[in-house]
């Protein structure tokens, strides 16, 4: 093996000294390497699983990232197809600013834009267009999009209908594969790779948009790369923010752009896309080297620790033979050269299969499932990337390979020789170091000022964040041998299998703290995210404003679509589920009106005349309820509002903030009114959503005119107007709806004069059987045109899935690690293995053995990662959800109350993990050992 599978020679050779010596040497190094990989298969093949996996997963990320993400170049067939450009209005009349992939646009500077040469801002989509193509000297055609439905023969699915020119033509983003391009508003061609499999080719099709039925005739079928289903002369609503794809042969370049912009234009080049302009051209690109270089440094650390359990035990098992060649003269840099050399050869071998295995997952993900709406574009390999990880695997093999070859310096050649393999002492200096590194990136973590707008906003935040981390998995990865031997020196009240392997690990370090290592970087990476994942979803839960009553449905008539919304929804449900309850919800709404002939003569701006209804909490007037909050729209219900003043009104403001009136039956069934609470409900009282709210109220309502100053006229108000008070909490969210904070019944609404302002406001549907099921959902649903039908569900978490990842690739991660340490440890022990069964030991007792030094290495690497990564974790989600939080002045609360750390995850990571490895090492072990004689 290794130095002594080299043939004797009866002379000695002649030294070789300067370059040539040099490469000599390394060449014999790698062919022994080599030889000695392929004798050993069986334990090549388990380092190379060790080394290859987090190259695998690396490549597989990096390339479904790539595949999933449509960037640069990628983008024009999609959005462009063969057209040059892509130009929308952004706002006439100012100049604007975009990035050179077309978005993140904005506006103003206080140069006033130019105006485009003949184009009709209120003119007809015919006229726009003649001017925009005359302007940048091409064809312009329509591009828009607007999600409609059609109606089939069973249901009405969603579709995503494209506008042509309104006098037809093609269309750069299609290719026609069959009959004939559109001539007017009433034909259409359709995608042949629509999501919608059930298109016709040929005949009639009713497109529904806009709460409208347009029947079309299909002339055709195209093949788009382009997310649409239908595209139609159709006027689809491109007159608010009309858009336009340029046909020319000249490109558009970044040049170009920049003037455009100048006329209020946003552009998308094909030009730009393939070859952007460098950084210095661009003000507001931002390169964070910092943190990326720190996110290269955690990434290898990842890496390294992966990777060195396999090298610290494949060194371990080469003692003896590296012993024997030291024994017959070799030197050290020869002993160090040989162990360099495999893990060259077996770096190169894995970095190379895993790269290949990751990859390859990539490739059959993409083609299992292919390309969709909401699925990215094509297979795309970032060989960038991916050579980048590769390099990092091979440096980070050769470096996992060095750390027992630096030790080979201290190697006891007799010890070996005679069969005893302790490690050394280890250093107290370098414990010492690890646990004051861990307590000053724990404090940093814990005590981090989030609170402070300078501190989350500051771009060096995150690097002290990442900088901290590293520096908390660097110091606790000090204290692992220590860690180790105290344990070992303590284990005398354990069982006898647990015993032996904490003597075991504290014996032989070398082999057991890359594998804790490891384990312990994984567990904490994912208890971390678990850790973020869980706070940022107690965030969103805690401010989660739901529809209604879970179960039920609320069609929402004033944001989610019109009266003519609520009727169809009213006629689908009464006629396939006829038993189900429905309950106008009427919402007192006064819409204001411009007066454009009336005109405030400092600004020029026009006149706004309307009707204002609230409800007066003690202290306030009238002017202030109709003013909006200062801070700014909300829906956060934590944060403190100031203008508690505007809180309950008819311009509704913030949410659950209107007045809504609702039978009685139905708002004591929705709230769970006791019965001092329905008759006061009865007695003309409001059910009120707030903390701290009075037992009366009063009710104002005015008509109002904002010009130079606002006034008021026709002022009515109706004092001490009971109130039944309910604390807000998720569930009265839910029951009030999402519009409502004030509730009341008919009768009451006509005593304070509201009858005259109350307008739709939606329906509230319910099976008085219990929920509305998923598929009664989905029937209703399919058979609507102007809005759609969902049922209140509660909040579900956004990254349930993103956690069932984490934690299946934790626990392979933990399975392989710790799986492959437990099964080279046990070959290295066959001569101990031996000597118990010689002495009687059955086979369950070495199962015992092997499953007790798995199940050691497991608790040992998945409670201190736990602990590391529960630290961290809280760290990363107090600096999230302050991010979150912030308000529009820059001030942050108090994140921590957020915080959430999911115990229960966390102690099945811990108790299951180890258990399971070591249910596998027990498995792992079935035939008898060999037993020989032993020389010691």
């Amino acid at each position: 093996m290794t130095l002594l599978d080299e043939r004797p020679t009866t002379s000695p050779q002649p030294a070789v000294s300067g370059a040539a010596g040099w490469r000599g040497s390394w060449r014999v190094s790698l062919r022994m390497a080599r030889r000695d990989v392929r004798r050993h298969k069986g334990r090549s093949a388990i380092v190379a699983l060790m080394a290859g996996l987090p190259i695998a997963l690396l490549c597989f990320a990096f390339t479904m990232a790539a595949t999933v993400t449509i960037t640069g170049a990628e983008r024009i067939p999609s959005e462009l197809g063969s057209a040059t450009a892509a130009v929308s209005v952004a706002q006439l009349g100012q100049v604007v600013s975009q990035e050179p992939d077309g978005n993140g646009w904005g506006c103003c500077s206080d140069e006033k834009g130019l105006n485009i040469p003949g184009y009709p801002a209120n003119g007809t989509l015919s006229a726009q267009t003649a001017a925009i193509g005359a302007f940048v000297n091409g064809r312009a055609v329509i591009d828009f999009t607007a999600s409609g439905r059609v109606q089939l023969s069973g249901s009405n699915p969603e579709a995503q209908i494209g506008q042509l020119n309104p006098d037809g033509g093609s269309t750069p983003l299609a290719r026609l594969v069959e009959g004939s391009w559109p001539t007017g508003p009433t034909e259409a061609v359709i995608s042949r790779d629509s999501r919608i499999g059930s298109l016709p080719t040929r005949g009639d099709l009713t497109v529904l948009l806009n709460g409208q039925r347009y029947p079309l005739t299909v002339v055709g079928v195209v093949d788009t790369a382009a997310r649409v289903d239908v595209f139609t002369p159709l006027e689809v609503g491109a007159r608010n923010t009309p858009a336009w794809l340029i046909e020319r042969a000249a490109p558009v370049t970044w040049a170009e752009v920049q003037r455009l912009n100048r006329y209020g234009l946003a552009v998308l080049s094909a030009e730009v896309l393939r070859n952007p302009p460098p950084a210095s051209e661009v003000d507001n690109r931002v390169a964070d080297t910092g943190l990326y270089a720190l996110g290269a440094l955690f990434l290898a650390l990842i890496v390294i620790l992966l990777t060195a359990p396999a090298f610290a035990v494949s060194a371990s098992r080469q003692r003896r033979t590296l012993a024997l060649a030291a024994a017959n003269g070799a030197e050290q840099r020869q002993l160090r050269r040989a162990v360099l050399a495999q893990g060259v050869v077996l770096g190169a071998l894995s970095v190379i299969g895993g790269a290949v295995v990751g990859v390859g997952a990539a490739y059959a993900l993409s083609q299992w499932f292919p390309p969709t709406y909401s699925w990215g574009g094509p297979w795309d390999v970032p060989w960038l990337a991916i050579l980048g990880v590769c390099l990092l695997g091979v440096v980070a093999c050769v470096v996992a390979a060095l750390l027992p070859a630096f030790r080979l310096g201290r190697l006891d050649v007799v010890g070996v020789m005679k069969g005893h393999s302790v490690s050394p002492a280890p250093r107290r200096w370098l414990a010492v170091l690890g646990l004051a590194s861990t307590l000053t990136a724990t404090a940093f973590l814990l005590l981090a000022p989030v609170s402070d707008s300078h501190f989350v906003t500051a771009s060096p935040t995150r690097e002290f964040c990442a900088a901290a981390i590293i520096a908390l998995c660097l110091g606790g990865l000090m204290t692992v041998p220590w860690l180790l031997v105290t344990l070992g020196r303590h284990s005398s009240r354990l069982p006898v299998a647990l015993r032996m392997a904490a003597r075991d690990t504290a014996r032989h370090r070398s082999r057991s703290i890359p594998t804790v290592a490891a384990t312990l970087a994984a567990t904490a990476a994912v208890v971390a995210a678990l850790v973020s994942f869980a706070s940022m979803d107690s965030y969103e839960a805690r401010n989660y404003v739901a529809s209604t009553v879970p179960g039920e449905s609320f069609v929402n008539s004033l944001y989610d679509g019109s009266p003519a919304a609520t009727r169809e929804v009213t006629a689908a449900v009464r006629q396939l589920y006829p038993h189900f309850v429905i309950t106008p919800l009427r919402v007192v709404s006064d819409p204001y009106v411009v007066a454009a002939s009336s005109y405030n003569p400092q600004d020029n701006k026009p006149v706004t005349k309307g009707h204002i209804t609230a409800v007066l909490l003690p202290g306030c007037t009238l002017e202030q309820a109709a003013q909006p909050p200062s801070t700014g729209w909300s829906s956060d219900r934590s944060l403190p509002n100031p203008d508690h003043c505007s809180r309950y009104s008819s311009s509704g403001f913030t949410t659950n903030s209107s007045l809504a009136v609702l039978p009685a039956s139905e708002i004591e069934r929705r709230l769970d009114l006791s019965a001092g609470q329905r008759a006061a409900l009865d007695r003309g009282a409001l059910v009120m959503l707030g903390d701290a709210l009075p037992q009366v109220v009063t009710v104002a309502g005015a008509d109002y005119t904002v010009g130079n100053e606002t006034t008021y006229r026709d002022v009515v108000e109706h004092a001490g107007v009971p109130v039944v008070a309910i604390a807000p909490t998720i569930d009265n969210g839910a029951a009030f709806t999402s519009v409502a904070g004030v509730l009341t019944t008919p009768q009451t609404a006509a005593s304070l004069g509201w009858t005259d302002h109350l307008a739709d406001g939606g329906a509230l549907v319910r099976n008085p059987a219990g929920s509305i099921s998923e598929q009664a959902e989905q029937r209703i649903d399919d058979q609507l045109t102007t809005t759609s039908f969902a049922v209140e569900r509660g909040f579900r978490s956004s990254s349930a899935t993103i956690v069932a990842v984490l934690l299946a690739v934790l626990l392979t991660l933990l399975l392989v690690t710790t799986l492959t340490s437990t099964a080279l440890a046990m070959a290295e022990q066959r001569a101990d293995d031996a000597t118990m069964a010689a002495v009687g030991a059955t086979r369950r007792t070495r199962r015992l053995m092997a499953a007790g030094h798995a199940y050691w290495l497991g608790i040992l690497a998945t409670v201190f990662g736990a602990l590391a990564g529960v630290v961290v974790g809280q760290g990363l989600a107090r600096l999230a959800v302050a991010q979150r939080m912030a308000y529009a002045d820059g001030t942050v609360p108090d994140a921590t109350v957020f915080v959430t750390i999911p115990w229960l995850s966390i102690v099945a990571i811990v108790v299951i993990a180890p258990l399971v490895a070591a249910a596998l090492a027990w498995l792992a072990v079935r035939k008898a050992p060999r037993v020989t004689r032993r020389a010691t």
